[in-house]
C-alpha cells in the first residue's frame, strides 16, 4: 500500500489500532532523536502515554512537507505501514542491585561530553515511580516529561537516547563553547536549532553524515594522538570514494581543526571538496575546492549544499552500504597480527627472491 515515507528526517508514521479505532504514531526511527514537540504539535499530533498520537488516519501530505520537506509518499508494506511491536524491558525490580552497579562503567566524563553511544552503554535505565528513571554512577539524571511518560514498553536505549539528546540540548545552551563535534555530529537538529535550513544545509548534511557513519570520535582520537591528524576512507561501490580527514587548521575563529570531506574521480584525482571549520562542536563551511580541468578553490555555499546533498542521496551515510577503512588502525591491525602469528605471513623474503638458485656443478 502507499504510505507516508519520513526516512530522510529519521521518523516514521504508523497506524496503530484495530478497524473502526485506528490512529496515527509519530516516532523516531531506531537510533535517530525523538521528534520535536512543535512540529508533531503541528501536524496534529499530541503527546499520549509518551507518543506523539493522532485520531484518525488522514492527514495531508502537503502539510506534513511544511513541517517535514523530505516528506514523500511510497508503496510499503503492512509490517512498515503498522510498525513493530516494542520489545519488553527488564525493571529496577528486576535487576539486582549489585549486580547492576559493579557491571556499570565508571562515569570520568560529563554527560553531555559523552557521545549517544557511549552514554547508552554506561546509563542505567529503569522504571520506578513516575515512570521512567535514568542514572550515572548512582547520580539521576534530569529525565524530560515526554520522556519519562514513554510507554513501559519501549526500550532502554530509546529512553537513553532521549534523555542524552535533552542533556546535551541543555548544555549547549548553557556554554556552547563546551560542545564536542563528535557529540554534537550525533544530533544535528540541536546543533543547527533555529538556523536557516537554506543557510546552513551544507553544515547539516555534513554533520548527519558524520554521525550516522559515527567517524567523528575516531577522527578526533588520532588527531589528537602523535600524527595530529586523522583520516578515514568511505567506499560506496559504484561511487569513487570519499575521504574524511581532519586537520590542523590556523583560523582565529575555529579551534585549530577543520575536516576536509574528498571526492575522487576515477583516474584518483579529486573532483570536488568541501572543508569546514569546527568551532563550538559545529561544523563552519569555510573552503570549497572542484576540478572542472583546473581546480577552482572559494567558498560556494551553493556547490558544497549540493555536494553534501549528494552524499546522502547516493548513500555515503548508509553504515550497512559502506565500508569505511582507517588506514592507520588498518596498518596496526596488520602489524599485531604479524606479531601474533607470524606463520600466516610465511614466504620468501626480497633477498631470497632475487638470489640465483644453486647450480649443479657437471659430475655431481
Amino acid at each position: 500500500m502507499r504510505w507516508l515515507d519520513l526516512n530522510d528526517h529519521g521518523l516514521a508514521v504508523y497506524c496503530k489500532g484495530e478497524e473502526g479505532q485506528r490512529y496515527l504514531v509519530l516516532q523516531a526511527l531506531d537510533g535517530q532523536p525523538q521528534p520535536r514537540r512543535e512540529q508533531a504539535e503541528a501536524l496534529g499530533f499530541a503527546l499520549r502515554n509518551g507518543s506523539y498520537v493522532l485520531d484518525g488516519t488522514q492527514i495531508s501530505l502537503n502539510k506534513v512537507k511544511s513541517v517535514y520537506t523530505k516528506a514523500a509518499v511510497r508503496e510499503m508494506t503492512e509490517h512498515e505501514v503498522r510498525g513493530a511491536e516494542p520489545m519488553g524491558v527488564a525493571t529496577q525490580l528486576e535487576l539486582p542491585r549489585a549486580e547492576r552497579v559493579t557491571e556499570r562503567p565508571a562515569l570520568n566524563v560529563e554527560p553531555h561530553q559523552m557521545t549517544r553511544a557511549q552514554f547508552i552503554e554506561r546509563a542505567h535505565v529503569y522504571q520506578g515511580q513516575g515512570g521512567w528513571h535514568v542514572d550515572l554512577q548512582n547520580v539521576a539524571m534530569n529525565v524530560p516529561d515526554e520522556v519519562r511518560v514513554l510507554s513501559p514498553r519501549a526500550q532502554v536505549k530509546t529512553v537513553a537516547g532521549h534523555v542524552h539528546e535533552a542533556l546535551v540540548l541543555a548544555a549547549d545552551q548553557a556554554n556552547p563553547r563546551a560542545m564536542r563535534v563528535d557529540v554534537l555530529a550525533d544530533y544535528p537538529d540541536v546543533a543547527w536549532r533555529g538556523s536557516s535550513v537554506r543557510g546552513r544545509q551544507h553544515s547539516i548534511n555534513a554533520t548527519k553524515l558524520l554521525g550516522r557513519l559515527g567517524i567523528a570520535g575516531k577522527l578526533l582520537a588520532e588527531f589528537n594522538g602523535p600524527h595530529e591528524s586523522g583520516a578515514c576512507q568511505i567506499y560506496n561501490p559504484p561511487y569513487q570514494r570519499l575521504s574524511v580527514e581532519l586537520l590542523p587548521y590556523e583560523h582565529p575563529k575555529f579551534e585549530g581543526k577543520a575536516i576536509y570531506m574528498t571526492h575522487y574521480r576515477d583516474d584518483g584525482r579529486a573532483d570536488g571538496e568541501v572543508v569546514f571549520g569546527i568551532a563550538m562542536g559545529r561544523l563552519w563551511l569555510t573552503e570549497t575546492a572542484v576540478n572542472i580541468g583546473r581546480e577552482i578553490r572559494g567558498c560556494d555555499a551553493q556547490f558544497a549544499n549540493v555536494f553534501t546533498r549528494n552524499l546522502l542521496s547516493y548513500g555515503f551515510d548508509k553504515p550497512d552500504k559502506v565500508t569505511i577503512d582507517f588506514p592507520r588502525e588498518s596498518r596496526g591491525n596488520a602489524v599485531q597480527a604479524y606479531k601474533e602469528h607470524p606463520e600466516m605471513f610465511v614466504g620468501r623474503s626480497r633477498a631470497e627472491e632475487e638470489a640465483p638458485e644453486p647450480q649443479l656443478k657437471p659430475g655431481l
